[in-house]
C-alpha cells in the first residue's frame, strides 16, 4: 500500500512548481492513503496510556472476551496483558535512591533507567575536541609501554647476549595516557533544552567533550535524564561506540539523576566523576543538596557546568551548587575551565 506513494512522489511531485504546491500535493496523498491505512492498524497495541488511543473509536469490540464490555478496547486490552507477561527490563532505582537520601525521603520521585534511543548525528567539533584532548592529556597518568625482542629500536641492554645467536636485542618504548579515574557525563535532557537549537547545541557539547574523555578513559560513561509521565528517567547516549539521542522533555529532578548515577559506578579505590551539565535548578524531587552530600560520602567529584543560563538561572545554580558549579558563557572557555577543573582535582 505504502509503495503505491513511491511513483507519485518521485516522478510527479517534482515538477510540481512552488514549495507550497509541492508541500499540497503531499499531504493530499497522505490524505487519500489514510482510511485505508487505519483500517490495518488500528488494532496494533501502543501505549495504552496514550489520549488519542482512548479517545480511538474503533467499533464493536470483536477481539475482547464474551461478557467483559467495560474492559477496554483490543489495542489497550492486550497491550496491558503483554506488559504484564514480559520481564521488566528497564531498572528501577528508587528506593535504592530513597535509602541515600537522608532528608525529605517523601519527595524522592520515581527514578528508573530507559533504553528508548534514537540515533543521534554527529555534532562533533573537530577544534574544541583538539583543545580538549590537549587539556585531559596534560593531566591525565603517563604509561610507557615497552616491546622488547626487536631486530631494530633502541639497544636493550638486557639483551646483550643474545647478539650472537639471534640478534633480538633492542626495543621500542610508546608513551600512553590515561585517566584513572572514571568518569560519567550526565547531561539535563528536561524541557527547558528544547527551545529552539539549544539541543542541538548541547548534543555538539557532550559529543565533543565525552569524545575526548572516551579517547583517555574507556570506562567513561554518558548518560542524561528527562521527565516523562511522572518518572526521571535515565538513559545511556553512547553504546557500542555510537551516540544515541532522546527527546528532551519535562520536569528537572537533577537530585534524583545525580544519585541515580552514583549507582551506575563499579566499586573503586579510585576517585570517580560526575560531570554534570544543565541549563538551570533542579525544580522537581527531593533537591539537589541530597545528591551532594551522597557524593560527598561516596568519595564522588561532583561538577556542573552550567551552559546558556540566564542571570536568574545562574543565582538558582549558585544557591543549589555552591562551589561546585562553573558557567560556560561561550564555548572557548570549555577547555581552559576543563583544566581547572582537573588540576584543582586530585586524581586519587
Amino acid at each position: 500500500m505504502l509503495n503505491t506513494l513511491v511513483e507519485p512522489l518521485k516522478d510527479a511531485c517534482p515538477r510540481i512548481q512552488g514549495v507550497t504546491e509541492r508541500g499540497n500535493f503531499r499531504v493530499n496523498l497522505y490524505l487519500l492513503l489514510w482510511p485505508a491505512l487505519f483500517e490495518i492498524i488500528k488494532y496494533w497495541a501502543t501505549d495504552s496510556k496514550d489520549p488519542f488511543l482512548l479517545l480511538r473509536h474503533v467499533g464493536k469490540n470483536v477481539l475482547g472476551p464474551e461478557g467483559h464490555e467495560d474492559r477496554p478496547p483490543p489495542p489497550i486490552f492486550f497491550s496491558k496483558e503483554i506488559q504484564n507477561i514480559l520481564p521488566k527490563r528497564t531498572i528501577d532505582f528508587t528506593d535504592r535512591v530513597k535509602e541515600l537520601v537522608l532528608e525529605k525521603k517523601d519527595d524522592v520521585v520515581h527514578v528508573e533507567g530507559n533504553d528508548i534511543v534514537m540515533p543521534a548525528p554527529v555534532r562533533i567539533n573537530k577544534k574544541l575536541l583538539h583543545h580538549l584532548k590537549l587539556v585531559i592529556k596534560t593531566t591525565a597518568q603517563r604509561k610507557t609501554l615497552v616491546n622488547r625482542g626487536l631486530k631494530t629500536g633502541k639497544i636493550d641492554r638486557r639483551r646483550l647476549y643474545r647478539a650472537s645467536t639471534t640478534g633480538t636485542i633492542f626495543q621500542t618504548g610508546k608513551d600512553e595516557f590515561e585517566l584513572v579515574n572514571d568518569i560519567i557525563l550526565l547531561i539535563d535532557a528536561t524541557g527547558s533544552m528544547a527551545a529552539q537549537n539549544k539541543w542541538e547545541f548541547a548534543e555538539e557539547v557532550y559529543q565533543t567533550l565525552f569524545s575526548a574523555l572516551i579517547t583517555y578513559n574507556k570506562n567513561a560513561r554518558l548518560f542524561a535524564y528527562n521527565e516523562f509521565k511522572d518518572v526521571c528517567r535515565l538513559t545511556e547516549l553512547y553504546q557500542r561506540e555510537k551516540f544515541f539521542s532522546i527527546f528532551p522533555h519535562g520536569k528537572t529532578a537533577s537530585g534524583e539523576a545525580i544519585m541515580a548515577t552514583t549507582l551506575r559506578f563499579k566499586t573503586t579505590h579510585k576517585k570517580p566523576f560526575i560531570i554534570h551539565l544543565t541549563d538551570g535548578a533542579s525544580n522537581w524531587g527531593c533537591g539537589v543538596e541530597n545528591a551532594i552530600r551522597t557524593c560527598q560520602r561516596k568519595r564522588i567529584n561532583l561538577l556542573t557546568l552550567g551552559m546558556w543560563c540566564g542571570k536568574k538561572s545562574k543565582e538558582q545554580l549558585v544557591e543549589e551548587y555552591g562551589k561546585l558549579v562553573q558557567f560556560v558563557d561561550h564555548l572557548d572557555r570549555l577547555p581552559d575551565l576543563f583544566r581547572a577543573l582537573l588540576s584543582k582535582s586530585r586524581w586519587s
